[in-house]
């Protein structure tokens, strides 16, 4: 074999070696963040219960007519979004109640020729988002320890924030979320 063929192939199998060796490495580091992220998920479930109360009277469900599906698939994106972002903010042994009173979400569906609406959403500056909501943070015995019994949320100046690349459909309301939650449960210093 030819010498300059030798070490061409030595190198192709060191570099195709290397390369499996460093995804493998890649997918593993994958697999271990999945599942930091599930058990992260499973605790910010158990820490912070959200619970929608009478959804189908929320300003979204009755001016906009959305679907039941509709509805209950963003509630659920939605709940798991405050879950995930309210946890790391509560001292160890605490935990929070959230209930949602109303939501009304930005802007008003889009309506086809025959008047039928979709998934898609006309933004406008005069329809902000709207969050009513009520929480109770606990201790590890379950007293009360903070209350609020309604906590009105609003984001009059939310087409200025300057995320017009952000495609999230519900990214007004998780920003609404984001700044109740830092306001109200600052992040902890150590």
């Amino acid at each position: 074999m030819n010498t300059d063929l030798k070490s061409a192939t030595g190198h192709f199998v060191w570099r195709r070696s290397r390369y499996l060796m460093v995804s493998a490495l890649a997918g593993f580091l994958a697999i271990m963040a999945g599942a930091a992220d599930a058990m992260s998920a499973a605790e910010a479930e158990a820490r912070v219960k959200v619970s929608f109360i009478k959804p189908e009277q929320f300003a979204t469900t009755l001016r906009d007519h959305e679907s039941p599906e509709r509805r209950d698939a963003v509630l659920a994106e939605l709940g798991k979004y405050v879950q995930q972002a309210a946890a790391p903010r509560l001292p160890p042994g605490q935990s929070l109640q959230i209930d949602v009173l109303d939501l009304k979400r930005a802007g008003s569906p889009a309506r086809n020729a025959g008047g039928a609406t979709g998934n898609m959403r006309v933004i406008r500056e005069t329809d902000p988002p709207r969050i009513d909501l009520g929480f109770r943070v606990l201790d590890a015995s379950g007293a009360i320890v903070r209350m609020e019994k309604k906590r009105r949320l609003r984001d009059m100046n939310y087409l200025s924030h300057g995320d017009h690349s952000n495609s999230d459909p519900l990214r007004y309301e998780k920003r609404l979320l984001d700044d109740w939650i830092d306001r109200d449960f600052p992040v902890p210093t150590n």
